[in-house]
C-alpha cells in the first residue's frame, strides 16, 4: 500500500491529508521532510533500511528510535526525490517491517548537508 494511502498528517502550514500526490509537478526544490513511521519499525533493521534508501536517493539526513516504539526520520534534498523516499520508507516488500503509519511535515531548507546517518 503507498504511503499516500496510510493514515498520516502532512503540514504544508496546515494540517492536512495528501492523497494522489503528483510527484513530477513538485519541481526540484531543496526541502527538508520529517517523517514519524509508526508500526514494527524497531527490532527489524528499519534505521538501516531508511538509510539505505536514502543513500540509493543521494539524500542527506538522520534517522532513530524513539522511546515510544516509533522512529524519527529527516531527510533533505529535492522534492521529487524525498517523495520517493517516502514511498519507499513503507517497505512493502521487506517480510519483517510493517509501516501502519507515517507522519510528515515539511520544511523549506536551503542547506542539504553531507550525509545521512543512524542517530542512536
Amino acid at each position: 500500500m503507498p504511503w499516500q494511502d496510510m493514515p498520516f498528517s502532512a503540514f504544508h502550514g496546515r494540517k492536512r491529508r495528501l492523497t494522489g500526490i503528483d510527484v513530477q509537478s513538485w519541481g526540484n526544490r531543496m526541502r527538508e521532510v520529517r517523517a514519524l513511521v509508526s508500526g514494527r519499525v524497531q527490532g527489524v533493521g528499519y534505521r538501516y533500511f531508511a538509510r539505505d534508501q536514502a543513500t540509493r536517493l543521494e539524500l542527506s539526513g538522520w534517522v532513530r528510535n524513539n522511546p515510544d516504539g516509533t522512529v524519527s526520520v529527516s531527510a533533505v534534498g529535492e522534492e521529487g526525490l524525498l517523495q520517493e523516499f517516502l514511498n519507499a520508507l513503507m517497505a512493502p516488500d521487506d517480510p519483517f517491517i510493517r509501516v501502519t503509519g507515517i507522519t510528515v511535515e515539511w520544511h523549506e531548507t536551503e542547506k542539504p548537508g553531507n550525509e545521512f546517518e543512524i542517530r542512536r
